[in-house]
């Protein structure tokens, strides 16, 4: 048996979902927080964005997500380093280790299980000096 509260939930959202073609903008909030989930994130920034580093120095790097719905913060992200420049941990501290140049992904799920949203950032070691 559905209870009362479930149904005058269940109401609403077809409600706020069938009249947001009506109301100007609203459709474009409501079928994102729909789609991905409200609160859900929609954006990850990674800090800093690019860097440079000599062999043998650190980075910190920090990721903050921007969200469909609701305030913004920093982000508990899955790191990765692309290219083999260095080593990067858990938590994303970077360590340089070979030249070339890398890709940091800091990469957030969205509410629901919906899919992922990825920041990323460029790391470049030089060579060293001859």
């Amino acid at each position: 048996m559905v209870r009362r509260s479930q149904r005058h939930s269940w109401w609403l959202a077809v409600t706020a979902v069938a009249l947001a073609p009506l109301l100007p903008g609203c459709s474009l909030i409501v079928g994102k927080a729909a789609s991905t989930g409200i609160g859900s994130v929609r954006d990850v920034e990674v800090n800093p964005d690019q860097v440079s580093l000599s062999i043998g120095q650190q980075q910190q790097f920090t990721a903050r997500a921007t969200k469909v719905i609701g305030n913004s913060g920093s982000a508990d992200p899955d790191w990765e380093l692309v290219g083999e420049v260095g080593f990067l941990s858990a938590s994303g501290l970077f360590i340089a280790t070979n030249p070339g140049q890398g890709t940091i992904r800091a990469t957030v799920k969205t509410a629901g299980g919906l899919g992922n949203v990825v920041g990323k950032a460029t790391v470049y070691i030089p060579p060293p000096p001859d």
